[in-house]
């Protein structure tokens, strides 16, 4: 009975420090840049798919993150400091993570509330540009926040550098633009570059 449990922990915790909510993070995290990449070669209903599928896939990762911050976030501080400090330490904390989180949902809402428009080809040709931003805009925060979290510090720390956060916000915030400029493009723009009355 011994092997199976020292089996079962071995499999959880690698002697290298990988857990396998890792090895599950690495693995959306693949995938989403998989996806987000094939997205560049392909058109109508794989676009839309793989778009959605990879911010999902990033989405998933970025719980599975998150969790283990807010994890390590509570198991070290719970005793130690009071509750407004431990609250900005949250924030502080998943901030970035939140923020893109909340830039993949809008990304899902935009691809599914204007899907027709999108198939058929009625959008401006300044969506496709401002939307290949956003998407290199993604890839890029995808890579950073796998740099940050393969760190040997947050390994160490179980948070990301200051630096790592405020470029993450940074990016973000561009990508918002984008992302509200692709709004107003699909809401309000069609082929020949009018406004629609809608």
């Amino acid at each position: 009975m011994s092997s199976v449990s020292s089996t079962a922990t071995n499999i959880i915790s690698n002697t290298n420090g990988t857990t396998a909510y890792m090895y599950a993070f690495y693995t959306f995290i693949y995938t989403s840049l998989i996806l987000f990449i094939m997205s560049f070669f392909t058109s109508s209903y794989t676009y839309i798919g793989s778009i959605i599928c990879a911010d999902a896939s990033l989405s998933v990762a970025l719980i599975i993150i998150m969790v283990d911050i807010l994890y390590n976030l509570f198991n070290k501080s719970i005793e130690r400091t009071s509750s407004q400090s431990l609250l900005f330490n949250v924030i502080s904390s998943i901030g970035p993570f939140l923020f893109i989180f909340v830039i993949l949902a809008f990304s899902v809402y935009y691809m599914t509330s204007f899907k027709d428009k999108i198939l058929s080809g009625q959008v401006s040709p300044s969506y496709m540009t401002f939307n290949n931003m956003s998407t290199v805009l993604i890839i890029l925060q995808t890579l950073v926040l796998f740099s940050a979290v393969t760190n040997k510090t947050y390994r160490q720390t179980g948070k990301i550098s200051r630096i790592t956060a405020s470029l993450l916000y940074l990016v973000s915030l561009i990508n918002v633009i984008c992302l509200y400029t692709i709004y107003i493009v699909l809401n309000y723009y069609v082929t020949d570059g009018m406004a629609s009355m809608n």
